[in-house]
């Protein structure tokens, strides 16, 4: 028989591994449950991020300089690479990345509450990040910034081990692990380098409270963590989100303090009253904690003011002041992403207001377990039924697309596909496309069917129109639209449904080109050989001011690369169509410009049709003309004709009687 003692013994062991393999099991699943169908969709962020991410496991290198708001930190480029070189170049891979660093940081959330407090708290707090809804969002959608609350939390741990443990054998290797992850953070969101400033004050606090020994090691490793990080932080091109972050700030140098002010209060608020508004990142409105949760954490930071003489406590209220300071500048509106870096500190300090209660009351930590268990049940539904299926949700997520993308992927059609998108250019829909279609059988065409149609040199073609983006009337009346079959992807969202027709692209075209209303060149005019106008229609010859004049042309694709080279922060080669009324002096009147046939996705010996719409200003009358002509971004330099000086064709001229 064994003894009382042993037993006892025994069942604290269980406790000590079984309790965290519990939380992480649980973490893993709130992380990686219907990971394919939740999000409903994908948003063009992650897609881009897919793309820079594909780069690396393709070993292609950066073929573009990022855009302001598309993967400008470099680390999740790499970092999720490795997965999907792996396993496979898919969203699942790209959002299973994520879900290894939201359980990473599950872990490490454990790990510096238990050295900075005792192993009740850390359990305690890493139990609050497994099943909340904050980290859950964070944890599972393909952006740059999940790593960030991992890689830094991590790195408060190892600096606590080498700084305030007195047994440590690789002391050395404790401050090289702080220096590397702290690095890493830096380069993987801007909003951690908020929360990096807590680190110097800290230091700072050492100093003043008689605390120094080592450091001068916390500081050498300080520095090391931040030059490694430098070559990145001096980029300008890593502080493009910054800007938004100055506005209210530059405005309270000036003296006037009060945006600022209702920022913070604002970001404050969506702890306990009003949460993130934004659908993207969270039901919107719906503050981060519970009543309950909210009590604990204002008694937690009480606690922490209580004990400023001790590290941990003043480092606690440093670090969530600081990784809150990015929502606090900003306001309530995508805190979720803003304030990321002090998801582990929230829940930490919660878990030291139920420490001190648990220490007063008897069964404290059981009533504690029944919040998290609570918790637990609420966030599960909140987040995968009633924010996955909310039709705001699902709307910007681009649910319609990912069934166009799903019909795409297991239909057995192929060879030529038209595609209408409501975001035909790079890199939007086309990345989510890449990310989700799996197929090199399809010869697609992009354009957006309420304003233009590509017509390739083919016979046959599927043509796909999603319900957000049907054909303009015009181009309806000359597809087989009463041959489409429609297929439902939830009848109560916004965009309910998709159409597939079956139709001939060069056959349609010859009867377009026959319309009365469309004027046919004799002689094509040519743009520097890149493209050519072949037709063109014009709505109204006669008109008054606040008339709207609809005109079609008709362009024939010569040689695309006559665009010119690729702009070093565009995705491809991109240009616009112009259409402008001018006077008879020449003057600018009004004008449309646009280019929905995308130039990326420009074929030799396509033709694509633009539609421009022009309203005519009120105060204007006598005789207009109407030219046309196109242009690259983002240089705005136009291609001359390749048969004269002009930049532009005139097209017709309308009469503008009062």
């Amino acid at each position: 028989m064994i003894p009382v003692i042993h037993k006892t013994q025994y069942a604290i062991r269980n406790t000590r591994y079984f309790l965290p393999l519990a939380i992480l099991l649980t973490a893993f699943f709130f992380r990686v449950h219907r990971l394919a169908e939740v999000p409903p969709g994908m948003t063009h962020d992650e897609a881009a991020v897919g793309f820079f991410v594909k780069q690396i496991a393709n070993r292609t290198g950066f073929v573009i300089d990022a855009p302001y708001g598309y993967a400008n930190e470099p680390f999740t480029k790499y970092s999720a690479s490795l997965l999907m070189y792996g396993i496979g170049q898919t969203e699942w891979a790209l959002r299973a990345h994520q879900a290894f660093w939201g359980v990473l940081l599950v872990v490490m959330t454990l790990k510096w509450g238990s050295v900075a407090f005792n192993r009740n708290v850390g359990v305690a707090a890493s139990a609050l990040v497994a099943v909340s809804f904050w980290a859950t969002m964070t944890s599972r959608f393909a952006l740059n910034s999940n790593p960030a609350p991992a890689l830094f939390t991590g790195a408060m741990w190892l600096l606590w081990v080498a700084l305030f443990k007195e047994k440590v054998k690789r002391r050395l290797l404790a401050w090289a692990g702080f220096a590397l992850s702290l690095a890493a953070s830096l380069v993987t969101y801007e909003a951690s380098r908020g929360a990096w400033l807590a680190l110097p004050i800290l230091a700072v606090y050492l100093f003043a409270i008689n605390r120094r020994e080592r450091l001068p090691q916390f500081i050498i490793a300080l520095i090391l963590s931040t030059s490694l990080a430098l070559p990145h932080l001096l980029n300008p091109a890593a502080w493009g989100r910054t800007g938004t972050l100055s506005v209210t700030l530059n405005e309270s140098l000036k003296g006037n303090v009060m945006p600022l002010l209702n920022n913070v209060s604002e970001a404050f608020g969506t702890l306990f009253i009003k949460g993130d508004p934004f659908v993207v990142y969270n039901i919107p409105n719906r503050p981060v904690l519970d009543w309950v949760s909210g009590l604990l954490f204002v008694c937690g930071v009480l606690v922490c003011l209580w004990r400023w003489r001790q590290p941990a406590y003043a480092f606690a209220l440093l670090w969530f002041g600081a990784g809150f300071a990015p929502a606090a500048a900003i306001g309530a509106f995508t805190m979720m992403l803003h304030a990321i870096t002090a998801q582990a500190v929230v829940m930490v300090l919660i878990a030291l207001g139920a420490n001190e209660i648990a220490r007063r009351i008897k069964y404290g930590w059981w009533a504690f377990a029944i919040l998290v268990g609570f918790t637990a049940f609420i966030n599960f539904n909140d987040y995968f039924y009633k924010w996955a299926d909310a039709l705001d949700t699902r709307a910007a997520y681009f649910a319609n697309f990912r069934g166009v993308t799903d019909f795409l992927r297991k239909t057995d059609y192929k060879s030529s596909l038209t595609l209408s998108s409501p975001f035909p250019n790079l890199p939007h829909d086309p990345f989510v496309v890449d990310m989700r279609l799996f197929r090199d059988d399809l010869d697609l065409r992009w354009f957006d069917a309420r304003e233009a149609l590509v017509f390739p040199q083919t016979e046959k073609s599927l043509l796909v129109l999603p319900n957000n983006t049907p054909p303009d009337p015009f181009f309806a009346s000359y597809l087989p639209m009463s041959e489409r079959k429609r297929y439902v992807v939830r009848t109560d969202d916004v965009d309910p449904y998709f159409d597939t027709v079956i139709w001939n692209p060069q056959a349609t075209l010859a009867k377009m080109l026959e319309d009365k209303s469309v004027i046919k060149l004799n002689v094509p005019i040519s743009f520097d050989g890149a493209v050519e106008l072949v037709a063109h229609s014009v709505s109204a010859s006669t008109v008054k001011g606040g008339d709207t004049v609809k005109v079609i042309t008709f362009w024939r694709i010569l040689d695309p690369s006559q665009l010119g080279e690729r702009a070093s922060i565009n995705y491809s080669v991109e240009a616009k169509m112009f259409l402008h009324l001018v006077d008879a002096s020449g003057n600018w009147v009004a004008g449309d410009d646009r280019l929905h046939a995308p130039a990326w996705n420009w074929r030799r010996g396509d033709v694509f049709a633009q539609i421009h719409r022009v309203q005519i200003p009120q105060d204007v009358d006598g005789e207009l003309r109407l030219l046309t002509g196109i242009y690259t971004l983002p240089d705005l330099t136009r291609l001359p004709l390749i048969n004269g000086d002009a930049d532009s064709a005139p097209i017709a001229t309308i009469q503008v009687n009062r």
